[in-house]
């Protein structure tokens, strides 16, 4: 530089050098061995690598107002072993927004980095025209499944037709989206609280998006044991206000809902102690209904609500 006083950052230097109307055609970076490089160069960028020489945990590269707008032609990017952790955008506010840095980079390869969070593949759908990825031999990919790893970067980043050498078709894509939106569904629809809800959608920016595509996915309901009892059980309030025994005036009994009255009847025998030979029937009792019940039907046959009294009316 003619002033040696003169500074600039190491991004505006190399813009300076390669970036300001010279045409770019290929910079390639070869391992030669481990802990050795060696710089194959086409356009004069053997600085390069004596200026990263020392960098040995690159984790976030941040090219926000770098100026690199001039390089709008590069198309393939290789950052494979750089130890990158984590990707963002700085220029893309909203979730579904767009990055103006590499408008025409359409190959990137990012395999053996140390990626292990979905919010920085996702931040990969800001990429215009990004169209072949490889992700492959990160730790994010050790979390899952193949499958399951597949389907969830192709439909986090709705443009790649390429992902680690295998075409994404589209029929491919749409059964890798559908089965995206079946996995995450359910969190999705738990996360009520705000701060929630926001680092959820980071990471799966295009969800709403894809819900308008492919609409809701049908989600089973779990159901705890207790939800399985309430379903297939009903607890009756019993009242025997002639029985000798004071305790067994008025219990609590559980159920199955398809037990039928005069199988009741034999299990109320038992517990209320009534004689073989003494006849009873059960009246379903409220305050302004009331229905007697009879032996051939089930119980399920009958309104019972929760202060639904049966008594025990003997013979």
């Amino acid at each position: 530089m003619d002033n040696q006083d003169e500074t600039c950052s190491f991004i505006e230097a190399l813009y300076a050098k390669y970036c300001d109307d010279r045409p770019v055609e290929e910079i390639e970076l070869v391992q030669k061995e481990p802990g050795h490089r060696r710089v194959t160069e086409y356009i004069g960028f053997d600085k390069l690598m004596q200026s990263l020489k020392n960098v040995t945990n690159l984790q976030h590269i941040n090219l926000a107002n770098a100026r690199i707008s001039s390089c709008g032609t590069l198309d393939t990017l290789e950052l494979s072993h750089c130890k990158i952790n984590f990707i963002s955008f700085s220029d893309a506010s909203d979730l579904e927004s767009k990055t103006n840095l590499f408008p025409a980079l359409s190959w990137l390869d990012l395999q053996n980095n140390q990626i292990n969070d979905w919010k920085s593949v996702a931040e990969l759908n800001r990429l215009k025209s990004l169209r072949t990825l490889i992700l492959k031999r990160n730790p994010i990919y050790d979390m899952n499944q193949y499958y399951y790893n597949f389907n969830h970067v192709i439909s986090r980043i709705g443009n790649v037709t390429t992902l680690d050498r295998e075409p994404v078709t589209e029929a491919l894509r749409k059964d890798g989206e559908k089965y995206y939106l079946k996995t995450i569904y359910p969190e999705y629809l738990k996360k009520s609280d705000s701060k929630e809800r926001k680092s959820f959608l980071e990471e799966n920016p295009r969800i709403h998006q894809l819900i308008d595509k492919l609409g809701e996915p049908v989600v089973a309901v779990v159901q705890t044991k207790r939800d399985k009892i309430k379903q297939n059980f009903i607890t009756l309030k019993i009242a025997d206000t002639e029985n000798p025994d004071e305790n067994k005036r008025q219990i609590q009994k559980q159920v199955p809902v398809s037990t039928k009255v005069s199988n009741l009847k034999f299990i109320l025998r038992r517990l209320l102690k009534i004689d073989i030979g003494q006849d009873f029937e059960l009246i379903i009792s409220a305050e302004n209904y009331a229905e007697e019940m009879q032996d051939r039907n089930d119980i399920t046959t009958y309104r019972i609500e929760d202060d639904h009294l049966i008594k025990v009316k003997r013979s």
